[in-house]
């Protein structure tokens, strides 16, 4: 399906695999596209995402991710809502074929999403941050919870996102709400703990939450959220 949807060079398979004992596949394909914070070296590379379950527990979707190349942070344009504007999701069928023509027209979206979000880095890695609002930020991605005895394991993830923060990356961006964005998505991507009965059950949920539920969603709330405080200050 995937070979004929990418047929016209539209992107290059790079790598492939399973989750789960294999009731997951998915592969992962380049798209000549890339994302550059303004004029620096602070780039993501652009990716389609194919996933889908052998055993019919979950319809294939096709998604756009990006990767930070410099810390391997991973942004995903579209994690729940499947619509003309955020990618595509199909039956696991037989026919699953007749929709090959619309799923190269959601590939056409997704290259226009990748634009789009170029603005957004663009409009975060121009402004500078400061301490105030990194941490009203960090209280707003990582509320207290009113119901807890102690709140020891939220001011530990807010911790994370300060000494994230001061990780030097690339001079022209630290210290910038771009920079913040990353704080909280290194943290989802690489510090956050992960469930599961063993190693390798905890890398198979870390792989699915990163790109496809619950982490997915608290990076693109970081991003969103950071856009929404940049513009009140």
């Amino acid at each position: 399906f995937f070979d004929e949807v990418i047929g016209d060079k539209l992107a290059v398979y790079e790598t492939a695999g399973a989750l789960h004992g294999g009731k997951i596949v998915w592969i992962l394909a380049k798209l000549p596209k890339t994302i550059r914070a303004g004029s620096t070296d602070d780039v993501s590379d652009s990716y389609v995402l194919l996933a889908t379950s052998h055993n019919g527990s979950m319809s294939v979707v096709m998604m756009p991710t990006l990767v930070r190349v410099v810390c391997n942070n991973t942004y995903t344009l579209a994690v729940s809502e499947y619509s003309a504007e955020s990618g595509i999701r199909m039956r696991h069928t037989k026919n699953m074929k007749n929709n090959l023509s619309l799923a190269k027209q959601r590939l056409q979206i997704v290259n226009d999403r990748i634009d789009e979000y170029q603005d957004k880095v663009n409009q975060l890695a121009g402004k500078q941050i400061s301490s105030k609002m990194l941490e009203a930020y960090a209280e707003a991605m990582f509320p207290d919870n009113p119901n807890a005895k102690h709140n020891t394991r939220t001011e530990n993830m807010r911790n994370n996102i300060f000494e994230n923060f001061e990780m030097k990356e690339i001079k022209e961006t630290d210290g910038t709400w771009w920079k913040a964005v990353n704080a909280v998505t290194y943290y989802v991507d690489h510090q956050r703990s992960t469930k599961g009965k063993n190693d390798s059950a905890r890398q198979d949920n870390r792989m699915v939450s990163t790109l496809m539920t619950t982490g997915a969603s608290k990076k693109r709330s970081a991003m969103d959220l950071a856009l929404e405080m940049m513009a009140t200050v």
